[in-house]
């Protein structure tokens, strides 16, 4: 992930003026509408009570993640949508380590805590990540094409996953055991850049947690965290940043925590870079309660 982040490093250093700054309209809402698409997700049964599913989205690209049951007697849980950073892939919300490469974002400790509170937890693969990977596209060439000026693979990685994600709300709130249940988000670097993104575009988002989202030029329409926060006006919200972050600072941290018009809001700084502390998910505790 690291070398990854390297690659990316010019992209979370630009500033300029927001492309929708002071508009009365959620041009998000918009531009990652799936029409109201729902997903013919394919299910199939694993151990521990976790459940594979995969689906087409709105262009035909295969969908892979996975879903995981709470002990509980409940026939009904609410629900906690789960993106990953960048360089990385959906099992890392289950395992400690994948191939002897331990799980740094401590991920899985986050699924635990949510399974301990009742929630039924759901990961997908983002595009060109994971399961999805392509051979032409791998992400070093995304991003080493950003770095030199062409944001245009950039831009379908983030959108299109934004979609996939949208149709997989569309099917989850259809489900007999999450119908009329809340639906909240955590998401981890690029993920938590995503987790806003989806806010934004999803009034059915209630919660989030946002761990050390990148600075993305305010220029890169409908993928920059800061355009995302102003449309952020009812959710309740947990940021978690750090001091040393390599692709945020803290002002811009707290920049983007202060453009969110939503009252129900903490920011939690660690005196950490962008690798939160391996303890940091201790702090959640309030939040799943």
């Amino acid at each position: 992930m690291n070398k990854l982040f390297k690659l990316g490093a010019l992209l979370f250093s630009f500033v300029s003026q927001s492309v929708f700054a002071e508009t009365n309209k959620n041009p998000f809402q918009d531009f990652y509408s799936t029409n109201g698409t729902v997903a013919k997700v394919e299910q199939v049964e694993l151990e521990n009570g976790r459940t594979q599913i995969s689906y087409k989205s709105f262009d035909g690209d295969q969908v892979n993640g996975q879903i995981s049951y709470p002990e509980s007697n409940s026939d009904k849980h609410p629900v906690l949508i789960a993106l990953h950073a960048m360089g990385r892939s959906y099992p890392r919300w289950w395992n400690a380590e994948i191939n002897g490469s331990p799980t740094i974002t401590q991920a899985n400790k986050i699924t635990q805590m949510a399974h301990e509170n009742g929630y039924a937890v759901v990961a997908l693969d983002a595009r060109y990540h994971g399961s999805r990977k392509l051979a032409d596209k791998p992400l070093q060439l995304i991003m080493g094409n950003m770095k030199s000026g062409d944001p245009e693979f950039y831009l379908d990685m983030v959108q299109s996953s934004i979609r996939d994600y949208k149709l997989l709300l569309n099917w989850v709130t259809e489900q007999p055991q999450f119908k009329g249940m809340p639906i909240h988000v955590v998401g981890y670097s690029m993920g938590a850049q995503m987790s806003l993104l989806l806010a934004a575009a999803d009034d059915r988002i209630e919660k989030m947690i946002i761990i050390v989202p990148p600075n993305v030029d305010e220029k890169m329409e409908y993928v920059s965290p800061i355009d995302a926060a102003q449309f952020i006006k009812h959710q309740n919200v947990l940021l978690l940043s750090s001091n040393q972050d390599q692709y945020s600072s803290q002002s811009e941290f707290s920049e983007l925590f202060n453009t969110m018009p939503t009252k129900s809001k903490v920011q939690i700084v660690f005196d950490a870079d962008h690798i939160l502390p391996a303890n940091y998910p201790e702090v959640l505790n309030f939040w799943f309660k």
